[in-house]
């Protein structure tokens, strides 16, 4: 029992002079695909984050049209980095959907060491990159495991100023600090640290004050109820704290951040299918921050109301 107390009191003490949250991340900087072997070419792409941390990506441009229908940005969760994490959407070029799959600071080839707010400051650097790129285009969020934490922030962050039509958040939580508490229970080793994990885990940067403000961006929270990594429980809770529109997949036999290639790619095609109806109704919203300008400031163009109420994401 000693022992065990003075395990406590050691991983306290480690916590109080060093980042915790650093345990939070386990970025990796190999290639780890045989690139040259891919049926399709992915373009590399690098960025500025907020700060001047230099990003890299990979874009996957439409094979089949000169302009993609629709964009997707991919976050990934927080082992290894984009060479692995890219195969989830790895169909949507064929489609003639565009994706940019890229690598927070510190994961790959971008610079820097991964931290609570800089992810973050890379997450709306990606977002903003994809839309200056194709401004007139539906741009779809689709964030995993720890990845979606760090969407919703970005997200809610740039919601009034860059129009996204869907945001699918896959095997993610909705508090870092309950994300670890279940983490720990996975573990013989760690299992006595869950309850600590309020004081081992750095929650400044939760998401749980801004699921709510993602609405009116329709959210789909999924979940597979097999996953061993973040246990559903936290998959619902997200999906509860969110106001709608919103809906729920909890996958059958899902595992962690699998949905996609779960049977036979159904799934994935539902997604794409998603995606198709969001082109078919498409029609290029007027940003809030716009919609604020032209209400303080005369126009002789006015704003039409139907842009104003496409612009809340039908």
């Amino acid at each position: 029992m000693r022992r065990i107390k003075w395990l406590l009191l050691l991983t306290l003490t480690m916590c109080a002079t060093i980042n915790c949250s650093s345990f939070l991340y386990f970025p990796d900087k190999r290639e780890l695909v045989y690139r040259h072997k891919l049926p399709i070419q992915p373009q590399d792409v690098t960025f500025a984050s907020e700060d001047g941390t230099q990003l890299h990506g990979w874009y996957f441009g439409a094979m089949k049209a000169p302009e993609p229908r629709a964009v997707i940005v991919q976050f990934h969760g927080n082992g290894q980095n984009l060479t692995t994490h890219f195969l989830s959407l790895y169909e949507a070029p064929a489609r003639d959907i565009a994706y940019l799959a890229f690598d927070y600071r510190g994961y790959g080839k971008s610079e820097g060491s991964p931290n609570p707010k800089g992810v973050i400051k890379d997450g709306i650097a990606a977002i903003r990159w994809m839309h200056e790129k194709h401004p007139d285009k539906p741009m779809i969020i689709f964030a995993q495991s720890l990845g979606g934490a760090i969407a919703i922030k970005a997200v809610t962050q740039l919601k009034n100023e860059i129009p996204i039509s869907l945001f699918i958040v896959d095997s993610s939580f909705y508090d870092y600090r309950a994300a670890a508490a279940t983490m720990f229970k996975q573990s013989f080793f760690t299992y006595l640290l869950h309850p600590l994990a309020w004081a081992i885990v750095d929650n400044e940067e939760s998401p749980i004050d801004d699921i709510p403000k993602i609405s009116p961006i329709p959210l789909i929270v999924v979940h597979g109820n097999k996953d061993r990594i973040l246990n559903e429980s936290l998959g619902r809770k997200l999906f509860e704290l969110a106001n709608e529109p919103k809906e729920f997949w909890l996958i059958p036999g899902g595992q962690h951040t699998d949905f996609m290639f779960r049977e036979d790619g159904r799934y994935g095609d539902i997604v794409f299918e998603r995606i198709d109806k969001i082109v078919h109704e498409y029609k290029i919203p007027v940003p809030l921050k716009a919609q604020n300008k032209s209400q303080r400031e005369p126009s002789s163009i006015p704003v039409k109301e139907e842009s104003r109420r496409d612009n809340r994401r039908r």
